[in-house]
């Protein structure tokens, strides 16, 4: 059926957009980020870490060969705990297909429940009345794949986490039998609890919202929701934020702009090369549209022939629409999931737009339509 592939399509793109986009990984690194237990791949698609400067420096003094030991364990734990994740991500938060085999989300309808559906319509059945059933259909379909997601994780991706959490306790226990490093394994103790912890609220998201009820918020509240959002996944990032807002209406359109204030931030983190750049948000209305711009500090050197090479490519990618096909995928994609977050949108005048806007400023752009209400701000904030 048509409505199948477009359903299919549509949650694949959100479930990037929302889920895979960093925040999932982030949610699930942070933990092990604060307690300085895990570390990063050197480059984006090698299987060496950088090593564990915090856990060198208290160890080596003592001990050079045990603080080398705990050193390359760690870094296995890292790349361990980024494949169970990174696999999670790339092989189950997916839409079922024939190249997505293991898929958790499984686009389609159960026969009988189309069969029940037909024999609720008859002569007296309105127009919303018929769509109401068909969302339910299609709800119905949505919170089995959402089972199926809470299944694998109880069943299989929790326990995966806790073996390599014991198998890290184990083995620090015999590299530094001769001495005892508590510190380190009160460390990495707290950090399972913790994942865990970060696990159980990973598995509330793939449940089906209580509540479909439109909301609004003040558009400042929805910058600070994307910008707490991606300092919970990054716990080093501090930005100084800086904001020119205006007198702006209310808005019904909260997810739109909370993806994209949290894609921003996440891509500044990524790319500027700083973990407190200076971040002026700006936004003007003009009728029914509204015109945003982040400008951000990057560190000496962000920006190069390899950085501007990059940059070009994604504008042309976008300007032929080919843009499209990358949305499923993670890793360099923010700014294309920024067109498509308003590609849809009735102002023909909506755009995306960005670069370095001078030696170490990134400038983004966008221009979109919004939904504008009347409601007083007091009435919102009691």
């Amino acid at each position: 059926m048509v409505l199948t592939v477009c359903v299919s399509q549509g949650d694949n793109r959100n479930l990037s957009l929302r889920i895979r986009h960093g925040v999932l990984s982030g949610q699930l690194r942070a933990p092990l980020e604060q307690e300085r237990i895990i570390t990063s791949r050197k480059e984006a698609e090698s299987g060496e870490y950088a090593p564990n400067e915090y856990w060198l420096e208290r160890i080596y003094p003592f001990d050079p060969g045990l603080a080398v030991a705990v050193n390359r364990r760690l870094s296995q734990f890292s790349r361990e705990f980024d494949d169970l994740v990174d696999a999670f991500i790339n092989e189950r938060i997916q839409v079922k297909r024939d190249e997505r085999a293991k898929a958790l989300f499984v686009a389609g309808y159960v026969p009988e429940k189309l069969v029940l559906m037909a024999s609720d319509i008859h002569s007296d059945t309105t127009f919303d009345g018929f769509l109401d059933l068909c969302i339910g259909v299609f709800w119905d379909s949505v919170d089995r794949s959402l089972q199926q997601v809470r299944c694998f994780i109880d069943e299989e991706f929790l326990p995966s986490i806790d073996a390599t959490f014991l198998s890290l306790i184990k083995d620090i226990e015999n590299i530094d039998s001769r001495y005892g490093t508590p510190e380190l394994d009160n460390a990495v103790r707290t950090a399972h609890t913790q994942v865990r912890n970060a696990i159980a609220q990973v598995e509330d998201w793939f449940r089906e919202p209580s509540s479909t009820t439109a909301s609004v918020a003040t558009f400042r509240s929805l910058v600070d929701i994307g910008l707490a959002a991606v300092k919970n996944m990054y716990r080093d990032f501090n930005p100084d934020v800086t904001y020119d807002l205006g007198d702006l209406p209310l808005t019904f359109q909260l997810q739109k702009f909370t993806d994209l204030f949290i894609i921003i931030f996440a891509n500044i983190w990524r790319h500027c090369g700083l973990l407190s750049p200076k971040v002026t948000v700006s936004v003007r209305q003009d009728e029914r549209s509204l015109q945003l711009e982040f400008s951000n500090e990057c560190a000496e050197g962000i920006r190069n022939s390899e950085s501007e090479k990059r940059i070009e490519e994604i504008k042309t990618k976008i300007a032929e629409g080919s843009y499209h096909r990358a949305l499923g995928s993670e890793g360099g994609t923010g700014l294309m999931k920024l067109k498509n977050i308003f590609s849809s949108s009735s102002d023909e005048a909506a755009s995306v737009e960005f670069g370095f806007f001078s030696s170490q400023t990134f400038t983004v752009r966008v221009r979109a339509s919004i939904t504008i209400v009347s409601v007083e701000s007091s009435e919102v904030l009691r």
